[in-house]
């Protein structure tokens, strides 16, 4: 893992997969989407947003794309955890 100056504090620990994502810029994440092997409009549209859950195998793919920032059960818990946001954390 190379890590550079300006990098902030938070990229060095854990993070969800939104949080990965928006830190990285345009290139980085045009590489990010390749390396996962889907595209930037699907991570953007379906996966940022939790409108689709990910095959276990993407997930997989997402986690060694990132390069050891997001591990598997980092993945697991973005998508599976209750937002606190959503209708039925509110009960």
């Amino acid at each position: 893992m190379v890590l550079t100056w300006w990098r902030p504090y938070w990229y060095l620990q854990h993070v969800d997969l939104r949080t990965y994502y928006y830190a990285l810029d345009a290139a980085e994440r045009e590489a990010f989407a390749h390396r996962a092997q889907t595209t930037i409009g699907y991570i953007q549209c379906h996966l940022i947003t939790r409108r689709k859950i990910p095959r276990p195998s993407s997930m997989r793919k997402l986690a060694a794309a990132s390069e050891n920032s997001i591990s598997l059960d980092d993945l697991l818990a973005y998508f599976y955890k209750a937002d606190s946001h959503s209708p039925e954390s509110q009960f």
